[in-house]
Formats: structure tokens, sequence, C-alpha cells
């Protein structure tokens, strides 16, 4: 058995990088609100794969979404455990995606995290 302090982050395969991007809302005078966002994290590997054909036909026909699943490294390459939220912005290879799903750490062994995108552009 594989023990968890053993699991490794596959980084052969994170073969992109990427920006992490957290928003901040502000509230004007008149009550409208704008969003901004703060580059967080940078130069993040990882790799975003768009769903398979049928699923992404069925999210872009039921619901004219266009899906892709990104994974990163347990720590963002940061050295300590973050997490990626949702409502977050994932910038790669000049696209941009935004996160409608937290990460989850598939295999239970802190080796990678995914997270839900929706294609922006």
């Amino acid at each position: 058995p594989i023990c968890r302090c053993c699991m490794r982050t596959p980084r052969h395969l994170l073969t992109m990088t990427a920006t992490v991007q957290t928003p901040t809302e502000t509230t004007s005078s008149d009550g409208g609100t704008s969003v901004s966002w703060a580059s967080t994290y940078t130069s993040v590997p990882c790799l975003i794969q768009p769903l398979s054909s049928s699923d992404q036909l069925k999210y872009g026909k039921e619901y004219g979404l266009r899906i892709s699943t990104g994974f990163f490294q347990p720590d963002l390459g940061t050295g300590t455990a973050t997490v990626i939220g949702k409502r977050w912005r994932i910038v790669a290879n000049g696209k941009s995606y935004r996160v409608i799903g937290e990460s989850v750490d598939p295999a239970g062994q802190n080796a990678l995290q995914t997270v839900t995108l929706e294609d922006e552009t």
C-alpha cells in the first residue's frame, strides 16, 4: 500500500501554467457593485481539459456552458496547501475560466486538486 506521505504530485502531467485570480467586490455610493481581480498566484503548473465531447454537448445544449476540468498541485507551488475557491478565475493559454466548483482532492492523497471551470472566453 502507498502511504499518504509517499504520494507525489504528477508534475510531468501539468504541462500548462496559469494565473489564479481572486475577486474583490466593491460597492459604489449609488449602490452599484463592481468586481476587480487580483493575480494572487502566478505561473502555477496546471492542466486544463475540456469535458468529453458527449458531456460538452449536453452542457452546451441544455445550459449554454462550456465546461472544463482544471488539475493543480495542492499547494499551487507555494509550499502551503491552498484550496482554489468558487468564483475565482483561472487564466491559462490566453483563455479565462470561472471556477464554478471548489477544488477537491479526488484521490484523497493530497497529490492533486481538481476544479470545475466554465470557459469565459
